[in-house]
């Protein structure tokens, strides 16, 4: 068994924080537990989960997230029984208007897929969309899309 201690919290960057904040709001039934200004950066955090969302003071203008750069592919929820993603479809992500594709089935878990306001992925486990080849946006779309295209965090143990 490593040593090397558990990881602390994620932070995605975002590209306007109080459309996220709504977003995240909505997502996880409950406001952040802190909204803060530093000098080169606002951002939100939330305990329950772990996740911070921040807005850099100099960002990319018209930049969108892209799990096919190098860096963050996704961030992942767990789940405590293959039954609890499938009442969110329509319990959750519908009902609060998020596009999401169907539940996948892999060797490792079972995945929901779906995409915040600036692209990025909270998903589920360890489900990968690692089938992409070329760099072309028509090679992307068409590999998204053959793994549901959305994102999201449903994953059983």
């Amino acid at each position: 068994m490593s040593s090397f201690p558990a990881f602390n919290h994620y932070a995605l960057t975002v590209s306007n924080l109080e459309r996220s904040i709504e977003w995240y709001e909505r997502l996880f039934e409950s406001p952040p537990v802190a909204v803060i200004d530093e000098d080169n950066f606002r951002a939100a955090i939330w305990f329950e989960p772990m996740l911070a969302i921040h807005a850099n003071q100099h960002q990319l203008e018209g930049d969108v997230f892209d799990e096919f750069r190098i860096g963050l592919d996704h961030v992942a929820f767990g789940c405590a029984s293959r039954e609890e993603p499938e009442s969110w479809p329509g319990a959750r992500l519908d009902a609060l208007g998020i596009e999401h594709g169907e539940i996948l089935d892999r060797s490792y878990g079972a995945g929901l897929a779906f995409r915040d306001p600036d692209n990025a992925r909270p998903r589920g486990g360890n489900h990968h969309s690692s089938q992409h080849k070329g760099d072309s946006a028509q090679a992307r779309t068409s590999s998204t899309n053959q793994h549901s295209h959305l994102q999201g965090p449903f994953i059983t143990p």
